[in-house]
């Protein structure tokens, strides 16, 4: 006969043995299910950080070349749109030095506005620079990381496809993130460089950049700070895409001819400043006719139709070219030429920032 307390206990024995299964006796599947999860949410929480690291490392490094470069960038402006009658404030009314140059227009600055007068609006420019440039790098490697996926591979994939594939994604991320970046940011490139065309203390038609948008708002609406968007999305696209892709994609196969892959042995910093400076002299050349283009569409917001120069960018360049000829496209170019090197300081300053946070 079976005592009540040895069938308790039996019973307490099972209970005990269901609860206590182990996860080691799941079935495969929601062990499965447990272990994908939680390297999903490892993948997502890695993807962010770097995602965050590049953001804030192309936003140093943006800051700080833009402040670098901004007297240069404020004379070249100038003289880039001193061949637009539409220019703000009649630029070329108020430049005595007939040629005008890079010399005169920066004396005329610094005589009539003083030495802060190179940086006015620095503030805003910054903020935009900082911006930009943490969409475009980080934007860059995310776009970058995404079409190497897509691009896959397979046990079959030679070295040299493998070095082909990155080589045509690296373009293909700079193009993608330059036109993201200047959709999304294009009114305060707009609103800037109407700015930096008002000149002198006294007459002037902006008393900051909120007065712009506000003034352009009121006459054009949102369609005013769009003003030249088509040519400059193809400029940004074609910019970016030598620019940031062409940077990545040097970097990469001079690494690989300087030493074998996984060696350990990467660029110095001379090494790296001199790729930045060619690959970016080299992008602001090609696209130099472009940016002039965009820059006098923009000035063309806010005035009536008929005293539009410019119905659109092919007429743009269509007038400039019968007008002007070549040298039309490249006004200003000698100061852009200087400007370069604050394009090459920001590549360089991403790299250093972006290892500097990383092995923090």
């Amino acid at each position: 006969m079976v005592s009540w307390n040895s069938l308790s206990l039996s019973t307490s024995r099972r209970s005990h043995r269901r609860h206590s299964i182990s996860d080691d006796h799941l079935p495969a599947s929601p062990r499965m299910a447990i272990a994908t999860s939680g390297k999903s949410n490892d993948q997502m929480i890695a993807m962010i950080s770097s995602a965050g690291r590049d953001a804030f490392a192309g936003a140093m490094s943006g800051a700080f070349a833009r402040t670098v470069t901004a007297p240069i960038e404020r004379v070249k402006l100038i003289l880039q749109l001193q061949g637009s009658n539409n220019s703000t404030n009649n630029v070329n009314n108020k430049l005595s030095a007939n040629p005008t140059t890079a010399w005169s227009v920066a004396r005329h600055i610094y005589q009539t506005e003083g030495i802060w007068a190179f940086w006015r609006g620095n503030l805003q420019n910054v903020i935009r620079a900082a911006g930009q440039a943490a969409l475009n790098f980080a934007l860059m490697d995310q776009y970058k990381q995404l079409a190497l996926s897509l691009a896959g591979g397979n046990a079959k994939t030679t070295q040299q496809q493998q070095r082909r594939s990155n080589f045509i994604v690296s373009f293909v991320a700079g193009g993608l993130a330059g036109g993201t970046v200047t959709t999304v940011l294009y009114p305060t490139e707009f609103l800037r460089t109407r700015l930096a065309l008002d000149l002198g203390h006294s007459g002037r038609q902006y008393r900051g950049m909120w007065d712009v948008a506000t003034q352009i708002f009121r006459s054009d609406g949102i369609r005013g700070v769009y003003k030249g968007y088509g040519i400059s999305l193809v400029g940004s696209v074609v910019y970016r895409l030598l620019y940031l892709g062409g940077y990545d994609a040097m970097k990469n196969e001079w690494q690989f001819w300087q030493a074998q892959p996984g060696s350990g042995v990467s660029m110095n910093w001379t090494e790296r400043m001199f790729l930045a400076q060619f690959v970016s002299l080299s992008a602001g050349t090609i696209c130099y006719p472009i940016d002039s283009v965009r820059r006098r569409m923009m000035m063309q917001a806010g005035k009536p139709l008929q005293e539009q120069l410019y119905h659109n960018s092919l007429q743009c360049f269509q007038h400039v070219w019968k007008n002007e000829g070549a040298r039309g496209f490249f006004l200003g170019f000698g100061p852009n030429v200087f400007r370069s090197i604050g394009g090459a300081l920001a590549l360089v300053a991403y790299d250093g920032f972006k290892a500097m946070l990383a092995s923090n």
